[in-house]
């Protein structure tokens, strides 16, 4: 009896070591015995990240078509809005350039889906264009590029700005081709007037000859050009007639029918 009963005792003082070393177990220590709690969720994944920021949805060009022909030369584009799968603000670039695809940007962070141009583009010259979206976290989408070929240029249109002399061929006598010329310039306006600006050789040395101002008329069935200059300081008027040779946005070259007997062919670049 007295056995059983110290085998009942020391059952009793086992319980609590028993309970200790079963909780124990339940912890992890490091390598300085400090006790360490498992975390069963460290990168807290019940905290969802920020998905990526989408770029703008794809988007169409609508005016002006593709392949459009005699466009002017000051056009206005339209396209499709794009859309933004993050909701965000959409503003876009507008390319515009003679190789494909365009580069040059010609306006930025537009913010409707309509442009006309503030400056000419060229006489019959093939374009092409696009428009890029872009939105406020910097992502962007380009449309698909589109060209188009702007109209050709009436003479006077053509004729319009600032000509240099570049070189004079005469079959006539007296009259000397010299780098004095190279000097000259021609200027015609919109309102079909125009000034001369003449350069001559005197003794090896290119001197002001004179400034003279002038009317001119366009024929343009025949591609002449009538004028006729006015010289205050001579009291008279001095008539001339060009026969256009031929004629583009950089280059003219004409032929002169003076009331004396000296034609010339004149080339000339535009400034």
């Amino acid at each position: 009896m007295k056995k059983k009963l110290l085998i009942f005792r020391l059952f009793l003082l086992l319980i609590p070591f028993a309970f200790i070393v079963s909780c124990s177990s339940d912890s992890d220590e490091d390598d300085d015995g400090v006790e360490v709690i498992d975390d069963p969720d460290p990168e807290n994944p019940d905290e969802e990240e920020d998905p990526e920021n989408q770029p703008p949805n794809a988007f169409s060009l609508v005016t002006i078509s593709s392949g459009a022909t005699n466009v002017e030369i000051r056009p206005g584009f339209i396209w499709e809005p794009a859309t933004d799968p993050d909701s965000e603000n959409i503003v876009y670039d507008l390319y515009i350039g003679t190789q494909n695809p365009p580069g040059t940007v010609i306006v930025s962070d537009i913010a409707t889906t309509t442009y006309t141009l503030q400056s000419d583009l060229n006489f019959n010259t093939l374009y092409y264009w696009r428009v890029v979206a872009k939105d406020s976290d910097g992502n962007s989408t380009s449309s698909s590029t589109s060209n188009f070929t702007t109209r050709e240029g009436t003479l006077q249109e053509l004729l319009i700005g600032t000509w240099k002399v570049e070189s004079v061929e005469s079959d006539g006598e007296g009259f000397l081709s010299t780098d004095c010329k190279q000097q000259s310039t021609f200027i015609f306006s919109e309102n079909e007037t125009g000034e001369h600006k003449e350069y001559v050789n005197n003794n090896n040395d290119c001197v002001y000859y004179i400034n003279s101002s002038f009317t001119y008329e366009i024929d343009p069935f025949d591609d002449e050009v009538f004028l006729e200059y006015s010289y205050e300081d001579m009291g008279q008027d001095y008539f001339d007639l060009f026969i256009i040779q031929s004629i583009d946005e950089n280059e003219l070259v004409f032929k002169t029918s003076y009331t004396y007997p000296i034609d010339a062919i004149y080339t000339l670049s535009k400034q």
